[in-house]
């Protein structure tokens, strides 16, 4: 038997179709498991759906309830989690605590997200086909994520990298360098960073992050090992990218600051002398950091390792 646990957004109170699951179990059977009030229903296979609202959990989900639900419903072998805001992390730092925990994934409310649309499908018609609907839309296709995301990086980057090499083979030619630097006047080199980061950690407006990616690929799995391994791999990104401030290498800062400068010819042509192009090296230190961590990922989800 299967129990599939829907956190869902408090209701607006209105008519709000993206806010309005709760209120489309209107024949679901009302109740409480440790003192969370919830709904329940059941397929015609015998799983298990309860729906349980985000500021019901969010402060409240621990061992208690997952052992409740267990106790409520006897044979349960796998538990699945969708769950909206907080009570996202709430679920998924129970993930190895209980065996039956198979897998939390984050419940957007867009109308356009293909799990919210099963979810909503299974509400309103609690049958075997939908139930079954969830959970494929539930699996993570956490490697395409993260290959989508990279490319959107590296675009970012690519027009800097390949100025810098044209720059390097015309010995950085005066009337050269002034195209380039009017092409990055007024700091759009150094924004490049601004808008990496929002793809790497998140932001307002962001629909998805490299570090999101990170953590819906560490509660997919209950090994720890390849947990740590995506970890580490994380890390290494971190390090290269770091979230605020400098980066690590001072002469890709100083790059990128002088790039959009008619008077950094100099300064950036003695950082770029010879076959020297920090900024190349740290572009290809990231990219690369990136494919090792989407290769821990793939791994962590059972697949071989391939670079795309």
């Amino acid at each position: 038997m299967r129990l599939l646990i829907i956190v869902t957004h408090q209701p607006s109170g209105k008519k709000d179709p993206p806010y309005d699951l709760y209120d489309c179990a209107t024949s679901w059977s009302s109740g409480y498991v440790s003192k969370i009030e919830t709904k329940t229903t059941s397929t015609e296979d015998g799983d298990i759906i309860v729906l349980v609202l985000e500021d019901e959990v969010a402060s409240k989900v621990n061992r208690d309830f997952l052992q409740g639900l267990l106790k409520a419903w006897q044979g349960i072998t796998e538990i699945y989690v969708a769950a909206h805001g907080r009570a996202y992390y709430a679920f998924r730092s129970l993930m190895g605590v209980e065996k039956e925990l198979k897998q939390v994934v984050r419940l957007s409310h867009e109308e356009r997200d293909q799990l919210y649309k099963a979810i909503k499908s299974l509400i309103k018609s609690p049958t075997g086909d939908n139930f079954t609907k969830v959970l494929e839309a539930m699996k993570p296709n956490l490697v395409r994520r993260l290959s989508i995301l990279k490319h959107r990086i590296a675009h970012l980057f690519l027009p800097i990298d390949i100025d810098l090499q044209g720059l390097m083979e015309t010995g950085f030619r005066e009337d050269y360098w002034k195209e380039v630097a009017d092409a990055w006047r007024g700091g759009k080199a150094l924004g490049t960073l601004t808008e990496a980061r929002k793809l790497v950690y998140g932001s307002q407006g962001v629909e998805d992050s490299v570090k999101k990616v990170v953590e819906d690929a560490k509660s997919s799995t209950t090994d720890n090992k390849k947990r740590q391994e995506i970890e580490t791999k994380w890390q290494q990104v971190q390090n290269i990218l770091p979230q605020s401030g400098n980066l690590p290498n001072n002469e890709v800062n100083q790059i990128l600051q002088d790039l959009g400068c008619q008077c950094g010819r100099d300064q950036v042509k003695q950082m770029c002398s010879g076959k020297s192009n920090p900024f190349h090296q740290w572009f290809a230190q990231l990219i690369g950091a990136l494919d090792e961590l989407r290769d821990a990922i793939e791994q962590a989800q059972g697949g071989g390792s391939r670079r795309e």
